[in-house]
This record gives structure tokens, sequence and C-alpha cells, in this order.
């Protein structure tokens, strides 16, 4: 009998490894990019992982590779995501994610999957490779932040994070720099391409000198009229007494025939503040 009860025992164990095994999920991108999933144990956070994240990265990570290109290269083809319990939200090494658990699980229709957009754009960066000069810190978080809020968010969010930056500086990293980035790339991505032309992007060409290891100052002056990033960012800051927002931001210079201002700027700025309590009561940890 106790070898019988042994024998269940053992096979329970087996059992218990096998459904722990199956934790881990993979997919397939669209551009043939390997993701996998090790959710760990937690049923709440492997039900999210299987029908919350992995859509999500399967659907993004592709698109942050066309945002963030440039010429020659290409994004990392295997993606690996962990959950584990500790500190911080979380953080990428090369091509792997680790997600804190203990913080996620509060967040998981609110902060986390953004959180994990944001680390999918450190993996497509790959800034600093091969020996290559880093750019500052407050470039690598707010092109990273800048995907996430600035494309994956909705536009109300999209809106409030833009109304939120008001009175901050450019180089604050996260949210603030990414509010930056979004009124550099509404304003400067015409110049030094064709309006319209994709290539012409500005982020797209912060990204490409940040990860060919070229970016400086001069980076400004060459891709803002030959302003430089103090004067672009005191134009950012003169934005928003005009109230303008990422909804209504035309890309011309202040003096062009054909700039576009909002036709009641009073009340789209209250429209804005309205979106932004919105933002707020969406996520109260980020005030």
């Amino acid at each position: 009998m106790r070898i019988v009860r042994l024998l269940l025992m053992f096979s329970a164990a087996v059992a218990a490894a096998c459904a722990l095994r199956a934790e881990r999920m993979q997919t397939v991108c669209r551009d043939d990019t390997v993701i996998e999933i090790d959710a760990g144990e937690d049923q709440k956070m492997v039900d999210w992982a299987k029908n919350t994240l992995l859509p999500v990265v399967a659907n993004w990570y592709p698109r942050i590779a066309r945002i963030l290109r440039s010429p020659g290269y290409v994004a990392p083809k295997r993606v690996s995501i962990r959950f584990i319990e500790g500190d911080g939200v979380a953080w990428t090494v090369g091509d792997a994610i680790t997600l804190n658990t203990r913080w996620a699980r509060g967040e998981l229709n609110r902060e986390a999957p953004g959180a994990i957009v944001h680390e999918l754009a450190h993996i497509v960066q790959a800034y600093g490779r091969n020996g290559r000069k880093r750019p500052p810190g407050w470039v690598t978080e707010g092109v990273a932040d800048w995907v996430r809020w600035m494309n994956y968010e909705k536009q109300p969010v999209r809106d409030a994070i833009y109304a939120a930056a008001k009175g901050h500086r450019y180089d604050e990293s996260y949210r603030p720099t990414a509010a930056f980035l979004d009124f550099c790339e509404r304003r400067y991505s015409r110049v030094g391409g064709t309006s319209g032309n994709a290539s012409s992007g500005f982020v797209v060409r912060l990204n490409a000198a940040a990860r060919e290891g070229t970016y400086s100052d001069d980076f400004w002056t060459q891709n803002c009229d030959g302003r430089t990033l103090a004067e672009v960012a005191g134009q950012w800051q003169a934005s928003y007494g005009a109230a303008l927002t990422p909804s209504n931001l035309c890309a011309c210079d202040a003096q062009s025939p054909d700039r576009r201002l909002p036709a009641a700027p009073d009340a789209r700025l209250r429209e804005v503040e309205r979106q932004q309590k919105v933002f707020v009561a969406r996520f109260p940890g980020l005030k």
C-alpha cells in the first residue's frame, strides 16, 4: 500500500512538472520573429500572458521594428519574456525581458502591457552594440517611451501625456522626453526629406544616429532647421501657450503660410485637461 501511495505521489509530481513546463508559450510574428514567454506558476499571470500579453507582443514587436528602423539593421528575431518575483517593474538585457510579477499583478489591465511595449523598444533599439558609443540615457528612455505612449496607447492618453509634460525638461527621460520627441516628430519630420515621406521621420533619424553611435548635440542643428537642442526645447514648451498638442500640432514652421492653429485653443486646452484627469485616474501611480 505504501508503494502504491509513493507511486501516486510520484505521478502527481511528474504531472505538476509537466504542467509547469506547459506554461511556457510561444508564437511566431508575421515577420518570423519567435516570441517565448515563461509565465511561471501563477495561474492569473499565465492566463494574462496567454490572452493579453502574447497577442500584444506578436502584434507590436514587428511594428516597433518598423518604427525604429535604420538602413541595414535587422531587429533580433528571437525575444524571450520571463516572469519573476522581484523588485522594480521590468528590464531588458539583450533580447530578454524580465517582468516583476509582484508589481504586474496589480497592473494587468493598466500599466503592464505598455511596460512590456517599452521594453520591446529597448530590444529593437540595440544602442551601444558592437562597441558603438551610447547616446545619453534620456534619449534611450525617451525614444522607448515615445514608442509606448505616442504610438501604442490610445489618443486620449497621448494627449494627456503631452499635456502633463508642461513645465518639464526635455531630458527628464520617459514621459516628458516622449512628449518632447513627439513635438519634434510633428514639427521636424519634413526636414531632410520629402514631406509625407516616412523615411524623413524625426524619431527615425534620431534612432538611427543613436544606434550607429553618431548622436551628438549637432544632430539637432542638422535636423531642426539649424536650431540648437536648447532652442528646440524652448519651442516645445512655448507650444503649450498655444494649446498645441499631438492632435493638432502642424509640422510646418510658425512663419509658414499654411500654418494651422486650433480654431478654438481655449476649448481644446480644456479638453486636453479633461483627458489628463482621465489619464491620472487610469494610471494613479504615474502622476
